[in-house]
Order: C-alpha cells, then structure tokens, then sequence
C-alpha cells in the first residue's frame, strides 16, 4: 500500500472502492475505519512507513 508516489489518501480510496465492489456492504465502512486509524496514529505517513 506504501509507494512515495501515491498519497494515503487515495490508496484509502481505493481500498474503500475495491472493497465496495467485492465485498459485502459494510466492508467498505470497516477498511476505511481500519485504514483511518493506521494514519491517525502516526503509523504511516506521505514521507515514509514508520516501524
């Protein structure tokens, strides 16, 4: 999911469509949760991956 070129955002995003497209309904909602909170706690950034 981590490539310098591609903001987190839009990886979020995209997640969020496959997931929309594949799963069940309320998938989408779960990854975007999930995925949410890696970047609000600091776990991923624009700049680089934290360990």
């Amino acid at each position: 999911m981590y490539l310098d070129t591609i903001d987190f955002e839009i990886s979020i995003n995209e997640a969020v469509e496959m997931a929309k497209k594949y799963s069940a309904s309320e998938s989408a909602s779960f990854i975007n949760g999930v995925l949410d909170k890696y970047i609000v706690r600091g776990e991923y950034t624009n700049d680089r991956k934290t360990d």
